[in-house]
């Protein structure tokens, strides 16, 4: 259907009952139809079971994706976490009925009744992978902020731009590296970063500056997760618009394919094939190095 994943996958014909025959189905998940999955007719099964699910498009609107266990529905439960492949739950410290209504919102539900504390459904296991949590209500996630690349030749390059309560803002370049690069491409669904320009290279932003002196180790799955000064709590030295920036790349884009009859001669591809574009550019990356290819010469 063209999205890039599933969100959550409803039960109990919460988007309405059906008709028609209904099928027992089984995926692993990595197949490319329901025609490659395991079914077969289930006669037992009533259409007030029918199953449903919320896809998305582009970057995970939830870097913490959440669920509700050990309720005796599935609109009540522990809230569990995910997050950077691990399932753990959240410290009740300061939960409150703000926080339960932005956990109901991301599960597709319109309001939240209560608050639970202290275990009422059962103690979870695994890390307690938030704490201090403290929405306003109106948020659309658990995480502080999401991230977007802006003003770069592609979607792999530009400008690093937070959303933070329903705002885009940006990151002072103090001490921004490699190291909190990887950080957003790995947001971002790429592979490693091969640079990170500082100082506005990219262009400058509008909005609040978000983050200040950022210290990732690089291994993290979300810049939430990195040491920073605070949300908007910065002294960005540098003036306004000197705004961190981000090069991103694919190892699927490392392996260009050069012609037989092509050399690679001070980073540029010198080819006697015919009709060869010298305007023609390409990014290439080798090593988490970005080589430029650009000036294609033709050889006759």
């Amino acid at each position: 259907m063209g999205f890039v994943s599933a969100l959550d996958a409803p039960r109990s014909a919460r988007f309405g009952q059906g008709s028609g025959g209904i099928l027992f189905v089984s995926c692993s998940g990595t197949e490319d139809s329901l025609d490659d999955c395991f079914s077969v007719v289930d006669s037992f099964c009533g259409h007030h079971r029918d199953a449903g699910a919320v896809c998305y498009i582009g970057i995970h609107p939830s870097p913490f994706r959440v669920r509700l266990s050990g309720g005796s529905n599935e609109a009540e439960g522990r809230v569990e976490v995910l997050h950077g492949g691990s399932l753990g739950t959240i410290c009740d410290g300061d939960w409150d009925l703000r926080d339960a209504r932005v956990v109901c919102r991301i599960l597709g539900f319109d309001e939240a009744l209560d608050a639970p504390r202290s275990a009422r459904f059962g103690q979870g296991s695994g890390r307690i992978l938030l704490e201090d949590v403290n929405c306003e209500g109106t948020e659309d996630n658990l995480a502080p902020f999401q991230v977007r690349l802006v003003g770069g030749s592609n979607d792999a390059e530009g400008r690093v731009e937070l959303m933070h309560d329903g705002s885009w803002g940006t990151i002072c370049p103090y001490n921004w590296d490699l190291r909190d690069a990887r950080v957003v491409c790995r947001m971002l669904g790429f592979d490693g970063a091969s640079d990170a320009p500082g100082l506005a290279r990219i262009g400058e932003g509008s909005g609040d500056v978000l983050l200040d002196d950022v210290g990732c180790d690089g291994t993290e799955d979300n810049l939430a997760d990195c040491a920073h000064s605070g949300i908007q709590v910065q002294d960005c030295g540098f003036g306004a618009g000197q705004d961190a920036g981000t090069i991103c790349y694919s190892e699927k884009l490392s392996k260009l394919q050069v012609p037989n009859n092509s050399v690679l001669n001070g980073g540029v591809v010198v080819t006697s094939a015919p009709n060869t574009d010298p305007a023609h550019c390409l990014n290439y990356f080798v090593v988490n190095l970005m080589l430029r290819l650009c000036s294609l010469e033709s050889v006759s």
